[in-house]
């Protein structure tokens, strides 16, 4: 092997973190506009905002507006939102001041909150800016045309209203009043020459420019760190410490003339780690350490003039953004970040380390980028040219690192000198403690000694010519690698055997492996995570991480930290596991992006994790917030019947649809968050829904109860159930009194057949009868059918399912088919609800028309249709298939236009001791099989008794199958 010796030729390239990713929501989740002044979670956890329109809340899914059914006015801006100290919401408008009539955390549906505007004799007001209304004293305090009125607000009904009473000099000493704060339960209220007064009547105290504010109008006060008051002009910031006479001004950084005319926006707010933030011309600043922190900070600000901000009770940290809408900052004070544009090399980011009381490093296709921290910035110090795909550090400090398609580079950052080794292309380097290297390459194992003084000479470890992909230490001098597919231990003597080369899942591909403190060896790749225990000399068993913990079975790094905790990056992100449960991150949850690389998941000294994606590095502060996220809170958000919202009063009978909508105030869990609900007395058992959005065809009438739980897919947290009750009224033929009528004109009848024409009564009576029998059978239809497919609805499928199984007497006499539309969301998305329903409707009539005369078919859920089929000739699965191919060879017409659609579809055979529940769940996972397939197909579920795990006795009987 030749060596190279050189001093290193480092280039500079400062870059600093300055910018975090955030969700922006706008017209697409129904917010029409934020234009408005005001933003809030209310007592019962929903996100409120001032629009042009009003308020509208926000439940984790959509904006509902708030208008003229609710008492308030349908147009106009909302200025001042607030909420007194037994939850009622008090809104003003430019006008107008409105109160709801309880609480807003106890209203149930945001819907169903009733607002009264505030009148008054005398009490007339036009005021077109925020900051007339605040919270004072359990109740409100309202600035009106210059004067401060006080309203005494009770837990229920109307307010009292009062002019402040002040002295004559008290009063003169507020003239001119143009905006009220409340502060630690004093009022304080800011006037036109730049003066800032503690407002509570018989203690007010002014101060001005002689107490040390520079006179210019402070639009925002609020309470600072320690006790202090802090208020905000156009380009500075004012502090009073606690028991001082003057006010200390900072001017804010990079702050000019861009917010002039929209001053009034501008606001002091509480940041999710308890700082002050405030806008300015480049995005927001932070007092932190006490100096004010430009938007260059780790934390960042979304692009626009931001005209409000807010934490949530879940720590996630709002903007409200002039013109376009909101704004969530994702993973704020949780992960920092560094991308490409920001000074990282070009080329794919694969892994970091540190160098021990030294800077981080990070290997990227073009260089290895020196990432040290100025302040509370990241930035890329130096760079080493070059490919640089697998690294380490040294017990001597000294980095090694692959070098482009084969060699080895190794650099001692410290002196500058840089040695190069010709060899094999290297996919993986482990440094021990001892100061042995070992070095995975396309020809085998090498190890060498970093000792100093001396260029290393790797030698070849064992006989095998196969490539390793990875190293980890044995914790006694030697190492298992990856190589051939199986794992190997080499010890420190040479002795090298295979551990474990008998995966329970077939065709997997190593590629990725960690060892933890206590002992096991998990392995992952193409096909999957495994734990491998591993015994006395030699491994004990094998088990198989189930899919559902990390989202996925392409693995592409394994790491086990210091704390035992494993961490296994997919192309859907990183998923961890602390012993007890797995929780996962993807790019909604603070990753840059969710294509983790290959071996990019790094612990730092700290505890911190880095990882490596293809756009950048991101940086998870404290591992231990992913485990500690506050419950999961599930909103029934609205629920309507014929456009009459249910608000726990009975409802007359009616046969229209009941449409329901739900949502979770975990706001920063909402995209992975779904939904499972029943309605007793209509579903039999739990029902599941993505969206939120739910449609039931028909109700019968009666008392029923909807039962929601949210369950955070990444995390595995359900909330508690949220409930609601839904109450019909039954129709006039099924109440007592018309029964009554009923038998008392059939007495009727009896008794007049002798005076009157009996033939005439009888008529009317069979008349009548005819009647009933008629709305009674079309009772029977409608509760047993979907009025949209015009098949059987889900109780009714499954109680027929269950009747036919009572009668069999086991063998394949019966078939049960699960068919799922594919993509049904993006057909909804792109050709309306409106065009989903025509899908649905024609895919209802081609599975009608392909049942037999012994066949039964049912909508078994949103685009899920449910086949009960004899299979008493052996061709059940024949008709399945045809079914099939007709679905996907059919031109839909829909509102929206024509469309193609295609369809995943999961069967199962009855066999001896089968119930409804057991068959349709094997017919169930094998649609979950064809949907991972790549959709488009028929697959077989596995059959009671079947050996060899999952995917045994299992075939995908469609032949190709068309990924769309």
């Amino acid at each position: 092997m030749t060596a190279v010796v050189g001093i290193l030729s480092l280039g500079v390239r400062p870059a600093r973190a300055d910018r975090a990713p955030f969700q922006i929501y706008d017209a697409d989740q129904g917010l029409s506009s934020a234009d408005g002044s005001c933003l809030m979670q209310g007592p019962g956890g929903l996100i409120l905002v001032c629009t042009e329109h009003g308020i509208a809340t926000y439940d984790g899914r959509r904006f509902l507006g708030l208008g003229s059914q609710q008492g308030l006015s349908d147009g106009g801006v909302a200025y001042d939102l607030v909420a007194t100290a037994s939850g009622r919401l008090a809104v003003r408008f430019a006008d107008k001041l409105f109160l709801s009539d309880g609480p807003s955390g106890s209203a149930g549906l945001p819907s169903s909150l009733t607002f009264r505007a505030v009148a008054h004799p005398g009490l007339e007001f036009y005021d077109e800016y925020p900051h007339r209304l605040a919270t004072w004293h359990g109740g409100l305090a309202l600035l009106a045309d210059g004067r401060t009125v006080r309203i005494a607000v009770p837990g229920a009904g109307p307010p009292s209203l009062a002019r402040m009473a002040y002295t004559p000099t008290e009063a003169a000493m507020l003239k001119d009043a143009q905006a009220i704060f409340s502060i630690r339960g004093s009022l304080w209220e800011s006037t036109e020459n730049g003066s800032l007064c503690m407002a509570d009547p018989g203690a007010v105290r002014c101060f001005s420019k002689s107490d040390g504010l520079d006179g210019t109008r402070l639009v925002d006060a609020a309470p600072g760190p320690g006790g202090s008051v802090m208020a905000r002009s156009l380009k500075t910031v004012a502090t009073l410490a606690p028991g001082a006479d003057r006010w200390t001004i900072a001017p804010l950084p990079g702050q000019g003339d861009r917010y002039i005319n929209f001053a009034a926006d501008l606001g002091l707010f509480r940041s999710p780690g308890g700082q002050i933030t405030t806008q300015t011309d480049g995005g927001m600043a932070t007092f932190r350490d006490g100096r004010w922190e430009d938007a260059a900070s780790p934390l960042g600000a979304p692009a626009g003039m931001i005209a409000g901000a807010m934490t949530d009770a879940g720590g996630q940290f709002w903007y409200r953004i002039l013109g376009v809408g909101l704004a969530r900052s994702i993973g704020y004070g949780e992960w920092e970040w560094l991308q490409k544009g920001q000074g990282l090399s070009d080329g794919f980011p694969w892994m970091a380390t540190r160098v021990p009381g030294g800077a981080l490093w990070v290997s990227t296709d073009t260089g290895i980028d020196e990432v040290v921290r100025r302040g509370s910035v990241l930035a890329v110090d130096r760079v080493l040219p070059g490919n640089a795909f697998v690294m380490a550090v040294s017990p001597r400090n000294r980095l090694w690192t692959s070098i482009g398609a084969s060699g080895l580079r190794i650099v001692d950052p410290s002196g500058g000198v840089e040695t190069r080794l010709d060899m094999p292309a290297v996919d993986a380097i482990f440094a021990d403690q001892s100061g042995k290297v070992w070095i995975g390459t396309q020809k085998g194992l090498f190890g060498t000694r970093d000792g100093p003084g001396q260029i290393p000479v790797p030698t070849k470890q064992g006989n095998l010519t196969s490539p390793v992909l990875a190293v980890v230490g044995d914790g006694s001098g030697g190492v298992y690698y990856l190589s051939g597919g199986r794992v190997r231990h080499m010890t420190a003597a040479g002795a090298d055997t295979t551990v474990w080369s008998s995966w329970p899942s077939g065709g997997f591909e190593p590629l990725a492996m960690a060892r933890g403190g206590d002992g096991d060896v998990w392995v992952g790749g193409a096909g999957g995570l495994f734990r491998i225990r591993v015994g006395p000399g030699k491994a004990v068993s094998c088990d198989m991480i189930p899919q559902g913990d990390i989202r996925t079975n392409s693995v592409v790094a394994v790491l086990v930290d210091d704390r035992g905790w494993v961490w296994v990056g997919t192309p859907l992100g990183i998923s961890a596991f602390d012993g007890h449960r797995w929780v996962s991150v993807d790019a909604d949850g603070g990753l840059l992006s969710n294509d983790v690389s290959q071996g990019g998941i790094t612990e730092d000294t700290d505890g911190s994790i880095w990882v490596a994606t293809s756009i950048g590095v991101s940086h998870l502060l404290d591992p231990a917030l992913l485990f500690a996220r506050p419950p999961v809170k599930v909103v029934i958000s609205g629920a309507a019947i014929a456009g009459r919202q249910l608000n726990g009063r009975p409802l007359p009978w009616t046969d229209q649809a009941l449409s329901l909508q739900f949502g979770s105030t975990s706001y920063g869990d909402a995209r992975s968050v779904v939904f499972r609900y029943r309605l007793s007395g209509v579903d039999a058992g739990w029902a599941e829904s993505e969206t939120g959005d739910v449609r039931y065809p028909f109700v019968p009438p009666g008392h029923h109860v909807l039962e929601v739980i949210a369950t955070d897919r990444m995390t595995h947290r359900s909330s508690d159930a949220s409930s609601l009750t839904v109450d019909i009224a039954y129709p006039w033929w099924r109440r007592w009194w018309s029964e009554a009528a009923c038998a008392l004109l059939a007495a009727t009848a009896a008794w007049g057949g002798v005076r009157l024409r009996v033939r005439s009564i009888l008529r009317r009576e069979a008349e009548l009868r005819r009647l009933v029998f008629k709305a009674t059978e079309q009772l029977r239809y409608q509760a047993a059918h979907d009025s949209l497919t015009g098949l059987l609805n889900r109780s009714e499928i499954e109680q027929r399912l269950a009747a036919r199984l009572c009668g069999t007497r086991g063998g394949d006499e019966i078939i049960v088919a699960l068919v799922d539309i594919d993509h049904f969301k993006r057909i909804n998305d792109s050709y309306g609800h409106l065009g989903g329903d025509d899908v649905l409707r024609v895919l209802g009539r081609l599975v009608g028309s392909a049942m037999g005369e012994a066949d039964q078919a049912g909508r078994y859920g949103g685009e899920e249709f449910l086949l009960v089929m004899a299979d008493a000739d052996g061709r059940g699965a024949e008709r399945v298939l045809a079914l099939h191919d007709a679905i996907r060879s059919e031109i839909l017409l829909t509102r929206g236009g024509p469309i193609r659609v295609t369809c995943s579809i999961g069967i199962a055979w009855a066999v001896r001791g089968d119930d409804w529940e057991s068959l349709v769940g094997r017919a169930d996972k094998a649609l979950y099989q064809a949907k991972e397939a790549g959709r488009d197909r028929v697959i077989e579920g596995l059959r009671p008794g079947a050996v060899g795990g999952i995917g045994a006795n299992t075939a995908d009987l469609s032949g190709e199958g068309t990924a769309e």
